[in-house]
């Protein structure tokens, strides 16, 4: 293949390698994946909190529970001693009726606790089902987000990889000084080899001679642009 031809298969190659490296920079998640595992401990610290109340509250219930059977137990006393017909002294009596009063007031209270409490502990269940569901939501999309971006990022990097081989097989067949301007060219103008279009380089969009044009048209020595300093390329038709 003759030298211009390769140069401008090695541009084309090099803009291919420059657009699989950027999608490579933009494929990464890397922020989405953080924002997904902030949002996972959120939930995991959310959900320990709510399980931990839920303990708390059922120990309260139980300790309410030993409370009142604890409070029965002097009920059952006092009013055994009440009712036996020992105890004659009406002060005796009305303190101990007073007594009796105060306990049942006080189990009344610790019966409203329970049921409260009790209240809460079914909301807490149902909340907590409601957070264990989004959390294995979050895990199972963290999950898919990780394995989706790697895949794509693996796709990519082999493509990167074909196109290296590419640019180093076709940069074999190119003469040192060729490729050597090549280079300098593609490392400071971004783009070594620039299409003719009509009359102009697309590299600055100046017009050409037209002896550089017919020079182009009949010959394929390499030719750079007078403006910019690419070098120049004509697609020639068919025949």
């Amino acid at each position: 293949m003759i030298q211009l031809e390769l140069l401008w298969q090695l541009q084309k190659h090099y803009l291919e390698l420059n657009k699989l490296e950027k999608k490579l920079k933009d494929l990464n998640k890397r922020e989405e994946i953080e924002e997904l595992n902030v949002k996972i401990h959120q939930y995991e610290y959310d959900l320990e909190n709510k399980k931990t109340r839920l303990e708390v509250n059922n120990m309260k219930i139980n300790r309410y529970n030993s409370k009142i059977n604890q409070l029965k137990y002097e009920i059952r006393e006092i009013e055994d001693k009440l009712y036996s017909g020992k105890i004659r002294d009406i002060k005796q009596l009305t303190y101990m009726e007073n007594e009796n009063k105060k306990i049942k007031e006080e189990i009344e209270k610790i019966e409203t606790e329970i049921i409260l409490l009790m209240d809460e502990i079914d909301n807490l269940k149902d909340e907590i089902v409601e957070v264990e569901k989004t959390y294995d939501e979050l895990k199972e999309n963290l999950k898919q987000t990780i394995t989706e971006n790697e895949n794509l990022i693996h796709r990519v990097e082999s493509d990167i990889k074909k196109e290296k081989e590419i640019i180093q097989e076709i940069s074999t067949g190119i003469d040192e000084s060729s490729l050597k301007k090549f280079n300098t060219l593609l490392k400071n103008k971004g783009k070594a080899v620039a299409e003719i279009e009509g009359d102009k380089c697309t590299g600055c969009y100046m017009v050409v001679p037209l002896s550089i044009l017919s020079k182009l048209k009949y010959s394929n020595n390499i030719t750079y642009c007078d403006n910019c300093g690419r070098i120049l390329y004509y697609k020639k038709q068919e025949e």
